[in-house]
């Protein structure tokens, strides 16, 4: 993955930086029914996850990443286990909490601004001050001058950044990102994640990543979680100790290659796992 080293001109936050959350799944089982039949996603998931720090997540398709993300964000409740934020257990969708999808889902019939002024109007928010918070956020993804922009009018990076402008907006203490650069061509997606990165340093949001590019999760993250084969566990938790911020050279560094070598390895044996039982199944 490449990443520009230019800095960005500094732009006075908007908020104020805000203490993440605190994340602990214990022990977590989770089910659902395709078909007539019983498929368990989660099997004994532990995880615990400081104030603050930037994880990924990352593991073979249908492994259960989603499902846990969901579990942390409140949209779907446990078979068993206990997951709590800051201690508390989690019971439903909370304020504390923001998505970033894969696709931006902007209003396409509101201009960027107004979409990112969306997500502090459910806040209660005053007219005034949720347009200059607004104006504010697009000029930290350096999108000054687009205010009136329509989607249809920006290019898919363009509209990502609106999308990660919203998001902030709301002051999330934690952030759930279910392959949110997936989308983006390789050149958009170094930009983009730059820009994300660079304000999660000055917030400090918990990240919680869901990512199957084993080298954005290197070069993101303060560790990189790998879960088996469906049903989901962890089978390696790998602090990533690279100093930030992580340009080309740091990505081209032998303790990169080193950390994505090991986690490939491990991946392509759960990897071949779940192929090799899905044939002893037919």
């Amino acid at each position: 993955m490449s990443m520009t080293t230019q800095q960005a001109p500094a732009v006075e936050d908007p908020t104020p930086s805000r203490r993440g959350v605190h994340i602990q799944a214990r022990d977590l089982r989770h089910a659902f029914v395709r078909d007539g039949n019983a498929v368990t996603a989660l099997w004994d998931f532990t995880l615990d996850i400081p104030s603050g720090q930037f994880v990924s997540i990352v593991g073979p398709s249908g492994c259960g990443k989603t499902t846990f993300l969901q579990i942390v964000g409140g949209l779907v409740e446990p078979g068993a286990g206990e997951l709590t934020i800051d201690g508390e257990s989690v019971d439903g969708p909370g304020d504390s909490v923001g998505y970033m999808l894969a696709r931006d889902a902007l209003l396409p019939w509101r201009s960027a601004q107004r979409n990112v002024e969306f997500s502090l109007e459910a806040r209660k928010v005053g007219k005034a001050e949720r347009a200059a918070a607004a104006r504010a956020w697009l000029e930290k993804v350096h999108l000054g001058g687009f205010e009136d922009a329509r989607v249809t009018e920006l290019s898919q990076g363009m509209r990502q950044r609106v999308a990660i402008a919203r998001t902030l907006a709301a002051e999330p203490r934690c952030l759930l990102m279910d392959e949110p650069f997936a989308a983006l061509d390789a050149q958009t997606r170094a930009l983009v994640q730059y820009e994300f990165v660079r304000i999660w340093e000055n917030l400090r949001p918990t990240v919680v990543l869901i990512t199957h590019d084993l080298s954005e999760a290197i070069a993101l993250s303060d560790r990189v979680v790998l879960m088996s084969h469906r049903p989901g566990r962890i089978v390696a938790d790998m602090e990533i100790d690279l100093p930030r911020p992580r340009d080309e050279e740091v990505l081209r560094d032998t303790a990169f290659l080193a950390y994505h070598q090991e986690l490939a390895g491990l991946l392509r044996h759960e990897v071949d796992v779940a192929l090799s039982e899905k044939e002893n199944r037919s």
